[in-house]
Order: C-alpha cells, then sequence, then structure tokens
C-alpha cells in the first residue's frame, strides 16, 4: 500500500517445486489503484537425474557391463561391433533445458530417452551434463555430469615370430 507504506501479502501457497507467479498491485490513500504487475520465477530444490548406458552397435540388448568402471568392445569376429551408441534417459520435475555428449547438444525424446552413437576406435571417456529448465546451470547446482569410459578397439593384433636358432644343448646363440 503505498499511500501508508505498509504491505501485505498471501503467503498460503506452500513453494513447491515448478513455476510460480508472482502478481502485485499498488494502492494510495486516495485509493488509486496500480495496474497488476506480474513477475514469474521458478522454485527448484532438485538438481536432474541422467542415466547412461554402452550398447554394441545401435541396438544389442542387454546394455554392456563395466568391468571396473570401463566398458569394454573387442573382436568378437562376425559380430564384432562397428560402432556403440549411448543410451540413457534424463529426468526432472521443471523439465529438461540442455542436454550435452562431450560438449555437443543432444535433444531427448518426450519421455526423456537419448542416445548418441561412435564409431571411433580408442579409449574414450564420455561426459554427459544435463541441465534443467529452470535455467540453473553449475553455478546454482543444478545440473549433474556423469561420465562413461569405453574403450573401442575391434582391432585384432598381429603376432610374429622371428627366426631363431637353438643349439643341441638346449641354449640360444
Amino acid at each position: 500500500n503505498l499511500g501508508t507504506g505498509r504491505t501485505t501479502a498471501d503467503t498460503s501457497d506452500t513453494l513447491y517445486e515448478g513455476k510460480k507467479y508472482l502478481y502485485v498491485k499498488g494502492v494510495d490513500r486516495a485509493g488509486n489503484v496500480s495496474a497488476v504487475k506480474s513477475f514469474t520465477f521458478m522454485v527448484d530444490q532438485s538438481e536432474p537425474e541422467v542415466t547412461c548406458y554402452v550398447y554394441k552397435n545401435e541396438t544389442s540388448t542387454p546394455a554392456l557391463t563395466p568391468v571396473n568402471g570401463i566398458v569394454y568392445l573387442k573382436n568378437e569376429g562376425e559380430s564384432s561391433a562397428t560402432k556403440y551408441t549411448l543410451r540413457g534417459t534424463v529426468s526432472d520435475p521443471n523439465g529438461i533445458k540442455e542436454l550435452k555428449v562431450d560438449g555437443v547438444s543432444v535433444t531427448p525424446a518426450s519421455d526423456g530417452k537419448w542416445s548418441k552413437s561412435f564409431s571411433a576406435q580408442g579409449d574414450h571417456t564420455h561426459t554427459i551434463k544435463v541441465s534443467d529448465e529452470s535455467g540453473n546451470d553449475g553455478a546454482a547446482g543444478k545440473s549433474k555430469e556423469i561420465t562413461t569410459r569405453v574403450i573401442f578397439d575391434t582391432t585384432v593384433p598381429t603376432a610374429t615370430i622371428n627366426k631363431f636358432n637353438v643349439t643341441t644343448d638346449g641354449t640360444t646363440p
């Protein structure tokens, strides 16, 4: 109230997660009423959730099991992988703002499922980062980052035996 310098507020609503609206109007001593002003804000108390699993090629099931935190894809003859796919889910009560895999944006489906395939052989540590719709990112602690390590090596090593001589007494000259 601009005329008395007092304010009144209805604070009966508990601030649960989600989008909130604040409406304000002023009334002076003469009874003049200002236009209503509104402000929209987000209450966000939880970080987003993200999962990631590694699959051989694109459609294999089940997901590959990590050994000591590393997923290995090796040569398996005719059934060797030609690529591997990271698949998972993301969720947050306020919605997902951004999902990045190795710094590249990935758009999850409406049910939160996402996937990204890779074909480069080698030792890879993939970083999956998700930020929620409230706009909170690392500074506010409302993003989540996980890593997945994959060693993708389907090249069979070549073994060779060099010619050597053995003497009759079993020693090498």
